[in-house]
């Protein structure tokens, strides 16, 4: 049920209700919303106990990005349960969505178009107040023991029914066409039914500790038991060893670099095969390179970001490396890494060839700079976060 106090308007469309549908539930015409005037939060029972919470954080704390020494000198300053309000959105969406897809042959890409029909249940849940600092923005779990309550929930809501409606049509819309799984969406038709709102009071169990006189925090789904958001120090040594693994990876690749630079230029080195073989170790090169890069890119970013270790949809730190930390960049970056990188290899070969320090070291360093800067900016700690409008098929 959609409920909203003293309604003039459908908090779900915005058309205006006849006078005489204000006062009793009436069924808005325009998108067939059901409007009530009041509507008793869901509670979910918790299952997690304080102790079971407190065993699921140190197991985390076990992640050998995470401080050694956390276990021992981390100071649980509290560990509370709280009853987080979110707003749900369920609809019913029939229609079809039009499009196409791109597949590439030998000769050409072509366009394969696609008209993909939708009946299904979709489920929105947002947060209904302030829980951006503890990394909480929607539900991942719709399952669960449930009771009715009258009471309010433990912490205020702050966002209002109508905007959390008016951001859950959105979510429900982007969901929609994500679900329906077309690259590239040219027309669509589609209807909500049976748009239904509601209050839900979900338990986490927060945790709070300090480490070397600075705050963290985790939070623990109290139904399911996951790891929901968490901040933790970094492993010092860690990062230490990220770096030496990025210079180790990059002093390697520039050797290869300068190995077939030299055979390049003196391939009777190999003998009556040496083109076949010199054409077989380019290939062998760009593979192992294109690896050392990678590495590179990696370790480079948990030393940069390493100092906090975060899980979640928390801001910033360092997460366990995915493609979705390495947005698309520009070809700028790609650029100056490649353009950086053979600089590096021509002053190190001018310097393997001539045993001068002067010219070589002139190029390299601005080449090095050129090379390592992209890497730098290439980790984006808040990669991921994009799903806090989360949207999933009902399947209960």
């Amino acid at each position: 049920m959609t409920s909203l106090p003293d309604a003039t308007s459908c908090p779900c469309c915005g058309a205006l209700l006849p006078p005489e549908e204000r006062q009793a539930p009436p069924l808005c015409e325009a998108c067939l919303a059901k409007i009530e005037r009041e509507a008793r939060p869901v509670l979910y029972t918790c299952r997690i106990s304080r102790n079971e919470a407190l065993d699921i954080v140190q197991t985390w704390w076990e992640d050998p990005l995470i401080a050694s020494d956390l276990l021992t000198k981390a100071q649980v300053m509290e560990c509370r349960l709280n009853d987080l309000p979110f707003w749900r959105l369920a609809a019913h969406i029939a229609g079809h969505v039009m499009g196409y897809r791109i597949e590439s042959s030998d000769s050409s890409d072509h366009k394969v178009p696609m008209v993909v029909v939708l009946n299904n249940n979709f489920v929105w849940t947002g947060t209904a107040s302030d829980t951006g600092g503890l990394g909480i923005f929607y539900l991942r779990n719709l399952i669960g023991k449930t009771i009715s309550s009258d009471s309010s929930p433990q912490q205020a809501v702050t966002i209002s029914l109508a905007e959390g409606i008016v951001e859950g049509m959105r979510a429900l819309e982007y969901g929609m066409l994500k679900y329906s799984g077309v690259p590239h969406i040219t027309a669509q038709e589609v209807r909500l039914r049976h748009l239904e709102s509601g209050l839900i009071v979900y338990p986490f169990w927060i945790v709070r500790y300090t480490y070397a006189g600075r705050n963290y925090f985790a939070a623990v789904d109290g139904v399911t038991g996951d790891l929901v958001s968490g901040r933790a120090p970094g492993n010092v040594l860690r990062r230490i060893f990220a770096l030496v693994v990025a210079m180790a990876a990059t002093f390697l690749a520039t050797v290869i670099g300068i190995f077939f630079l030299e055979l390049l230029f003196h391939p009777e080195y190999l003998g009556p095969w040496g083109v076949v073989i010199l054409f077989l170790f380019f290939f062998l090169l760009v593979f192992v390179i294109v690896k050392c890069l990678i590495l590179v890119r990696d370790a480079l970013a948990r030393f940069r970001y390493g100092a906090e270790i975060t899980c979640g949809e928390v801001d910033g730190g360092y997460r366990s490396p995915s493609e979705e930390a390495y947005p698309r960049v520009s070809e700028i970056a790609y650029i100056s890494i490649g353009t950086g990188f053979c600089f590096m290899v021509i002053s190190g070969s001018g310097f393997y060839r001539y045993g001068m320090w002067g010219a070589p070291l002139v190029m390299g360093i601005p080449a090095l700079v050129a090379y390592i800067v992209p890497f730098i900016f290439m980790y984006n700690p808040d990669a991921g976060t994009a799903s806090r409008q989360w949207v999933h098929e009902d399947y209960h």
